[in-house]
């Protein structure tokens, strides 16, 4: 944390926050590649306090904005620093689906193609999937690689999340994946 004196209201539980999160950073050893999102309200303040690099996302929208940090910062240490309003008010949608999705997507390389077996296609791989998530309920593995969702071909992750944003109204979106030589279609179900 930076030596700065706290500018939040008395009673307010910011500055006993900043702390614990300074604490936890540190002792995880992540401050040198860490990078913050906090969104619109007071905990917009956070870069006057952490000696990290922050992000500003607009009013309950720090999930996603975290979640597009990742995908291009995979080597970085990603939070949201978010209210009450801010993440249990407008944030709470972008809050379940950044959790619930549970999957960890990687532009398919030339790298990861020969690491997974997979020289002759183009698609994104999926790198991890985490239990009890939608991904894993739909019958997703780390491993597999996404060629095309509702038959439109995605060859980066910006052209899944394009898809994905597409298909936001949709009760479920199709999936093609490739899998060990094979190919099957999965049905996501997305509400």
């Amino acid at each position: 944390m930076g030596g700065r004196s706290s500018h939040f209201c008395p009673g307010c539980h910011h500055g006993t926050i900043h702390r614990l999160v300074a604490e936890a950073l540190d002792a995880l050893g992540v401050q040198g590649r860490t990078l913050g999102v906090a969104s619109v309200g007071c905990s917009v303040f956070a870069y006057d306090y952490f000696t990290v690099d922050f992000v500003e996302s607009p009013h309950g929208r720090a999930p996603a904005v975290a979640t597009g940090v990742r995908r291009v910062r995979p080597d970085a240490f990603v939070f949201t620093y978010q209210g009450d309003g801010d993440l249990a008010a407008i944030g709470t949608a972008e809050i379940v689906h950044a959790a619930a999705r549970g999957w960890r997507v990687k532009t398919l390389t030339p790298q990861l193609a020969r690491q997974f077996g997979l020289e002759d296609e183009k698609g994104v791989l999926i790198t991890g999937v985490d239990g009890g998530s939608i991904a894993s309920m739909a019958g997703l593995q780390a491993g597999d690689l996404i060629a095309e969702v509702d038959r439109q071909r995605v060859t980066s992750v910006g052209e899944l999340e394009a898809a994905l944003t597409k298909a936001k109204d949709k009760d479920r979106v199709l999936f093609l994946i490739k899998r060990k030589g094979g190919s099957l279609f999965v049905v996501l179900q997305t509400k």
